[in-house]
């Protein structure tokens, strides 16, 4: 009985890695957000464990960065967010950064909350799901910081 098992599970284990080797690109990207699950998110990656210090803050910048996520880590929602408070990779899964916990300021913008888009450019514009992800964002801080910008 246990070599029965033993054998099954080498089995399967072997033909799952066969079958990643043959075609890694097999992972399917995430399912959008709903604009309601948006606001939920964004709001909670906003107020929550945080304690805002609304005379800080004066603006919010949207801000490029690199796409780094590669397949093997389309689960994760993080990237090297560099002085960004909140973080849209490209599928528009906002995070937040350990800076707007701290209520850290950017080095050259102080007074300015930055979103990091991923792959973001002059040439390559926001998607529908990053849009809405930013404007998640946008929506809470506004409400809860006051932010009209």
């Amino acid at each position: 009985m246990v070599r029965t098992l033993g054998g099954l599970a080498a089995a399967m284990t072997s033909t799952a890695a066969l079958l990643a080797y043959i075609d890694p690109s097999a992972t399917l990207a995430p399912q959008p957000l709903s604009l309601d699950e948006l606001a939920v998110v964004a709001h909670s990656l906003v107020v929550e464990d945080v304690t805002i210090d609304p005379t800080r803050w004066r603006a919010v910048e949207l801000i490029p960065t690199e796409d780094s996520l590669s397949s093997a880590t389309v689960l994760a929602a993080v990237s090297d967010t560099g002085d960004a408070h909140f973080y849209v990779d490209a599928w528009g899964r906002p995070s937040r950064s350990p800076r707007w916990s701290r209520q850290a300021p950017s080095d050259d913008a102080p007074h300015a909350i930055r979103i990091a888009v991923a792959g973001a450019s002059a040439d390559r514009p926001l998607t529908a799901a990053q849009r809405e992800s930013a404007g998640a964002l946008l929506a809470a801080l506004q409400q809860h910081v006051g932010i009209r910008d």
